[in-house]
C-alpha cells in the first residue's frame, strides 16, 4: 500500500507540499520497496538530493531485485554525476549477473562519455553472459564513443551465436559507422568469420554498397568454408530484393567449390 502510493505520487506531474513533505518521510521506512519508490518520485519532483543519497545506498542492498530497481532508477531518472557513475561502475563488478546487465543499461541511459566508463563497457562486452553483454553493446551504441577499442569489440560481439547479442552490436555500430567501415575493412584473416558477420550487419544498417563490395572480396577467400557462409548470410538479405545480391549469386555459380555452388543454386532457388 505505502509503495503503491509512493509510486502514485512520482507519476504525477505536480504534488504538494504535504505530499512532498511524505515522501521524505518515505525515505526512512523499514520497508526498502517503500524507499525506492520514495526516492524515485522525490527525484522525479525535484528533490534530487535527497533522493540520490537513499538509491545509493540501495544500490548495496542485499536483495538482488532492490538493486536492480536503483539501478534502474539511476539510469531513468537520475544525472551523470561523479557518485552516480561511479555507482553503477562498481555495479558492473556484481556477483549477480541481472544487476550487472542493468548497470551497464543505466550507464548507457546516462550517456556517460568517459574514458572509464567506455572501458569498462567494452571489458562487460567479452563476458559470457549474454544478457550483460547486450546491454553493454547497447549502452556504447548509446554512448556514441568510436574510440578503437569500442569498434572492435562490437565487431566481435558479431560473431556471437545469440542473435540479440548481434542485434545490439550491429545497431551500436550503426551509430559509429565510419570507424566501424574502417575496423571491419581491414579485419585480419584469422578474424573473417566477424568480418562475415560484419558485413551483414553494415548491410542492415544501411550501408549496402560497402557491405556489397566486402562480400565481393570475401567471396575470394582461399577457405571455400568462409564463401559458403558468405552466400548462407547474403540469403538472409533477399527480402530486400536488391538485383546486386542476385547477381553476386549468380556469380557464385562459376565458383571452384561444387560446394559453394550447391549453396548458391540453392539460395537462387529459393528467389525472393
Amino acid at each position: 500500500m505505502r509503495e503503491m502510493a509512493a509510486k502514485r505520487l512520482g507519476g504525477l506531474s505536480h504534488i504538494s507540499e504535504v505530499a512532498l513533505a511524505a515522501l521524505r518521510a518515505a525515505l526512512r521506512d523499514e520497508d526498502e520497496w517503500v524507499r525506492l519508490a520514495a526516492a524515485r518520485a522525490l527525484m522525479r519532483h525535484g528533490s534530487y538530493s535527497e533522493a540520490l543519497e537513499e538509491l545509493l545506498a540501495l544500490t548495496k542492498h542485499p536483495r538482488v531485485r532492490v538493486r536492480i530497481g536503483a539501478l534502474q532508477a539511476l539510469g531513468e531518472d537520475g544525472q551523470p554525476t561523479s557518485e552516480v557513475v561511479g555507482a553503477l561502475l562498481a555495479a558492473l563488478g556484481d556477483e549477480d549477473v541481472s544487476v550487472r546487465a542493468n548497470a551497464a543499461r543505466s550507464l548507457g541511459l546516462l550517456k556517460v562519455f568517459s574514458p572509464e566508463v567506455v572501458q569498462a563497457l567494452a571489458m562487460a562486452l567479452c563476458t559470457d553472459e549474454d544478457v550483460v553483454k547486450m546491454h553493454a553493446a547497447e549502452a556504447l551504441g548509446d554512448i556514441g564513443i568510436a574510440a578503437d577499442e569500442v569498434v572492435e569489440a562490437l565487431v566481435a560481439a558479431l560473431e556471437s551465436p545469440t542473435w540479440w547479442v548481434r542485434e545490439q552490436a550491429a545497431k551500436a555500430l550503426g551509430k559509429v559507422k565510419a570507424r566501424a567501415k574502417k575496423a571491419i575493412e581491414t579485419r585480419s584473416d584469422e578474424a573473417v568469420w566477424v568480418v562475415v558477420n560484419a558485413a551483414w550487419a553494415l548491410y542492415v544498417l544501411g550501408k549496402e554498397k560497402e557491405a556489397k563490395k566486402v562480400f565481393r572480396r570475401l567471396l575470394q577467400h582461399d577457405d571455400h568454408l568462409v564463401r559458403e557462409e558468405v552466400l548462407e548470410k547474403i540469403s538472409l538479405l533477399l527480402h530486400w530484393q536488391d538485383p546486386d545480391l542476385v547477381d553476386i549469386l549468380t556469380e557464385a555459380l562459376k565458383d571452384e567449390s561444387h560446394f559453394v555452388v550447391e549453396t548458391a543454386q540453392r539460395i537462387l532457388r529459393g528467389g525472393f
